[in-house]
């Protein structure tokens, strides 16, 4: 009797423990309608979070998007600021004479006079930045007068009268001096080129890459005003041999490049034509094609 109401309190005990066992599992894993809001609202906090993040790291990426766009056009702009400068730079290289200060003005003048008309003998001289370039004066002086002389007797005036005219392009002066004979029409040029930085006289190579030209470009620019020249004065047609001979004769010796008052490439080339003067150094323009003609 005690054993069976022993098993029988075992047994009340047991169903007593899993109903309370039971209990738990139902309240933890099933969640009851307050869980089920709580947990809703849980998950719409939890996507609007998502949501926000995400929202977050757009806009982060969009201003870094927006940085890196921006910076881009910054150094776009800088880019072609620079690329600008340069050009500027060498547009300025090309077309201005130089740091320095470049002067030509008289350096003498002679004046004589007789019956018939008044004759200067006009010397120039050469100032770089406020001082005299004396070595190139005293030869410019010396060659003038030497070779074109102008002396007056009894009879009157003879010789020759000379002007001067001047340009510049990069470091490079050229002096033209200009002269004519008394009694005659003729018209003579003798170019004299200096480079300003060293004050030495500049060769046809030094003057020609100033210009960015080769020799050989030079050359075919002077045959090709040549053949112009002739092609506008009908007297010069009267015999086209003097245009082949003009041609034939160009070369480092006989012709010359300078800069021309304006700037532009100018030549002084030795011509051959049917006239009284035959044989004889005129000035071309090669931007123009034409002659040079001075003030």
């Amino acid at each position: 009797m005690k054993r069976f109401i022993t098993l029988t309190i075992i047994l009340a005990l047991g169903v007593s423990m899993l109903a309370g066992c039971g209990k738990k599992v139902t309240e933890t894993e099933i969640p009851t309608g307050e869980y089920s809001e709580t947990g809703d609202e849980t998950v719409e906090e939890s996507e609007a979070e998502d949501t926000t993040e995400e929202a977050e790291i757009t806009e982060a990426v969009d201003e870094n998007e927006a940085e890196d766009k921006t910076e881009s056009a910054e150094a776009t702009e800088e880019d072609t600021a620079e690329t600008t400068e340069a050009a500027e730079a060498i547009d300025v290289a090309e077309t201005s004479s130089s740091d320095h200060e470049i002067l030509v003005t008289d350096q003498s003048v002679t004046t004589l006079s007789d019956d018939y008309d008044e004759y200067n003998m006009v010397i120039p001289r050469l100032v770089v930045d406020g001082v005299d370039a004396e070595a190139i004066n005293s030869a410019l002086e010396e060659h003038v007068k030497t070779n074109h002389p102008l002396t007056e007797d009894e009879y009157g005036v003879s010789g020759e009268t000379t002007s001067y005219a001047w340009g510049t392009k990069g470091n490079i002066v050229s002096i033209i001096i200009i002269a004519g004979e008394i009694g005659t029409d003729g018209v003579g040029y003798e170019v004299f080129n200096y480079n300003v930085d060293t004050l030495q006289a500049a060769g046809n190579d030094e003057v020609l890459s100033t210009f960015g030209l080769s020799e050989a470009d030079f050359n075919g620019k002077v045959e090709e005003v040549y053949r112009a020249w002739w092609e506008t004065e009908t007297w010069l047609q009267e015999d086209m041999s003097y245009l082949d001979k003009s041609i034939a004769a160009i070369s480092s010796t006989n012709v010359t490049p300078f800069a021309l008052p304006n700037g532009d490439l100018g030549a002084a080339g030795l011509t051959y034509t049917p006239s009284q003067f035959m044989e004889m150094v005129r000035c071309f323009d090669l931007d123009t094609l034409s002659v040079a003609h001075f003030n």
